[in-house]
């Protein structure tokens, strides 16, 4: 009789999350929606939205799957997103709400 060893298999979390950019005025929140899409895999959808939430108006919000043990780099990597030229925008506030269960 041959048996494998099964490796526990990661758990994943789905996540919230809400982007603000560091421009005054909202003129093209698409930009940075789709840069999202684009850079992270694990982002399953993003579109532009005015949400407030404490206070801060946030103008894309997504969905994404995340691994256990890795909601922090996930966080931290959506803290320092940032676009280049022609498209340059940077994330001023963001707010991840995942999923523990």
């Amino acid at each position: 009789m041959i048996s494998k060893m099964v490796k526990p298999r990661s758990k994943l979390h789905h996540a919230d999350i809400l982007l603000r950019c560091s421009k005054a005025e909202h003129e093209n929140c698409a930009v940075m929606r789709d840069s999202l899409m684009e850079k992270f895999d694990n982002v399953t959808m993003a579109y532009t939205t005015r949400t407030v939430l404490n206070g801060i108006d946030y103008c894309v919000s997504a969905s994404a799957i995340v691994k256990e043990g890795k909601v922090n780099d996930f966080k931290n990597k959506l803290k320092k997103f940032e676009g280049k030229s022609p498209n340059k925008f940077k994330v001023k506030f963001s707010e991840v709400l995942v999923n523990n269960h």
